[in-house]
């Protein structure tokens, strides 16, 4: 039995492939092929990924023109080593631009009514790949083909055959859409409106008992969908939905868990809190958020994190700024100066100087206010 090693996302899959049903009694061609393909799995395993690559490309070239599945499939492979070899040594364009082509090539030739778990996991490999690349580009070309990867790839891993990945897809999905979103302002509310569903979807496999991490991750993409969703049309009808999606992660994502995920959920909650603030009756939501800014300073020292240090005095000066004008009381504006000092001082350090005059404009505000009030 041969165990071709194609991997979803980091999770090692093992694909089924009976190697002497395949290639014997065929041609020798075959069974070299068979040769190279098992020894790029035990590279593979070993953690040599160029090598297993270079193997499995071998097998790729050994094999006979007509045998076209036999060919995708290494080619998956070949491609997902190399793939894992960019993960390993850090980004590189190049080599995942080779990827993408090793991927497309493979898809030309696979036969997806033979194997369409197998496809649909190649068609998240591209879609990763695709996604990766996008970083170095200023347009949305790779995103916009990785939304269609991933919009395709549920359609061979079915909800009914493997829910986990059927999932995952659709988170992959939402984050992809909202990357897009922020490129494509045109298209921004239909993208966001997608990226929610797609996010729904995904949790209607991923529960907090049975995959606590994705959960979280879910809730936190619905949350950032449906608040930027808002904030792209000027409304607050949504925030609610995003509140409770940032509450629930953090439900899973406590204190002691990963501290840069903690601060951004609490940030995006704050926000959404801030924002719901300004729009309803009473300050509750506001005191919500200025206390949710007080714990992410508490937590981020800003000798260790000194961006999300200031963007947190920063925002801490915008919430204590709306509660005064909520409540009629000058009281909170004399922390929101405090606030602005501190950010404007870190933002100076970091060389950040939009943020650093957006500080500096907020403060001269709250200290003419200050000034009108006496203080």
């Amino acid at each position: 039995m041969l165990l071709v090693a194609l991997l979803l996302a980091a999770a090692p899959v093992e694909v089924a492939a009976q190697t002497w049903q395949w290639f014997w009694p065929f041609s020798e061609q075959h069974r070299v092929a068979a040769d190279h393909a098992i020894r790029g799995a035990i590279l593979y395993e070993q953690g040599d990924f160029p090598g297993a690559a270079e193997a499995y490309r071998a097998a790729v070239e050994a094999l006979p023109a007509e045998a076209h599945h036999e060919r995708a499939v290494y080619l998956s492979n070949h491609g997902w080593a190399l793939h894992r070899h960019a993960q390993a040594t850090g980004p590189d364009a190049g080599l995942l631009r080779r990827v993408i082509d090793i991927y497309d090539e493979a898809l030309r030739t696979f036969d997806r009514e033979r194997n369409p778990t197998l496809w649909g996991r190649l068609k998240m490999h591209l879609g990763n790949a695709l996604r990766a690349v996008s970083l170095w580009e200023a347009g949305s070309d790779h995103l916009r083909r990785a939304a269609a990867a991933f919009r395709q790839a549920p359609e061979g891993l079915t909800r009914a055959r493997e829910p986990m990945a059927w999932a995952r897809a659709h988170l992959d999905l939402a984050n992809v859409l909202q990357l897009l979103a922020e490129r494509e302002g045109e298209d921004a509310a239909k993208l966001l409106l997608e990226a929610v569903e797609a996010c729904r979807a995904a949790l209607l496999e991923y529960t907090r008992e049975g995959s606590p991490t994705a959960w979280m991750f879910a809730q936190t993409a619905l949350g950032t969908a449906l608040q930027t969703l808002d904030e792209r049309e000027g409304g607050t009808a949504r925030l609610p939905q995003a509140v409770a999606a940032y509450r629930a992660a953090l439900e899973e994502a406590t204190r002691d868990y990963d501290s840069s995920t903690w601060s951004s959920l609490q940030f995006g909650l704050g926000t959404a809190l801030h924002a719901l603030g300004e729009t309803s009756a009473g300050a509750a939501h506001l005191n919500q958020a200025v206390a949710g800014y007080h714990e992410v300073l508490a937590r981020t020292p800003r000798e260790w994190w000194p961006s999300t240090w200031a963007q947190a005095q920063a925002d801490l000066g915008d919430a204590l700024t709306a509660l005064a004008e909520a409540e009629g009381d000058a009281a909170p504006l004399a922390e929101a100066a405090a606030a602005y000092r501190a950010a404007l001082d870190a933002f100076r350090a970091l060389g950040a100087a939009y943020d650093a005059d957006r500080a500096a404009a907020n403060l001269r505000a709250v200290e003419t206010l200050l000034q009108r009030q006496g203080r």
